[in-house]
């Protein structure tokens, strides 16, 4: 299963995968609601899932795939070039991570080792992600990255609320675990140290 919602790139990711022979793509998918659901419906071995999904995102799809113990085998892939992007795709359940803009072939890789039961982690994320503690940055969620981007951009809480389709309560608890994992005093600060750290852009 092949899931991203720029046509193009499902087609030329379906065509490799399909022209390398070890692979045979049973569906594909332009949006989250769509390839969560047919991942249910088909359960294909492996699921080729892109981050940036609309409706129901990559690492959203792959929470729910665990919740509901599915044995297909989920490879994220983003455009993203972020560890913590990457550490929540595997607290969520995923099997590998790869960057997009490498090598075709590379994806290919990543495929068959997630598909034979391995991890895949992209090399230029994988430094990153064994970094001792200390030496790692941050790991905010996609979520709490949201809300400070929104922020950093003049949006009150009750505004961020209404773009995200959350409460103002929820909006505050994300600046909360925010602040406390970026060790800043204000939510100002908290934007501010996001900034400087390119956790938000």
């Amino acid at each position: 299963m092949v899931a991203d919602d720029h046509p193009a790139i499902v087609e030329s990711v379906t065509r490799l995968l399909q022209e390398d022979g070890a692979f045979r793509v049973v569906a594909t998918a332009l949006e989250g609601v769509e390839a969560l659901a047919r991942i249910r419906e088909l359960q294909p071995d492996l699921a080729l899932i892109d981050v940036g999904m609309p409706l129901l995102d990559g690492v959203e799809i792959t929470r729910l795939l665990t919740e509901e113990g599915s044995t297909t085998r989920v490879l994220v892939y983003s455009g993203q070039r972020d560890a913590a992007v990457a550490f929540e795709a595997f607290e969520a359940g995923a099997a590998g991570f790869v960057l997009k803009g490498g090598e075709l072939a590379e994806l290919a890789h990543a495929a068959k080792v997630v598909a034979g039961g391995g991890k895949f982690v992209d090399a230029e994320i994988a430094a990153a992600l064994n970094a001792p503690p200390s030496e790692r940055p941050p790991l905010l969620t996609r979520r709490e990255r949201e809300v400070l981007r929104l922020l950093a951009e003049g949006f009150r809480n009750d505004e961020v609320a209404a773009r995200l389709g959350i409460s103002p309560l929820t909006v505050r608890t994300h600046v909360r675990h925010a602040m406390e994992k970026l060790g800043a005093g204000t939510r100002t600060e908290a934007v501010a140290t996001a900034l400087r750290l390119s956790l938000i852009r």
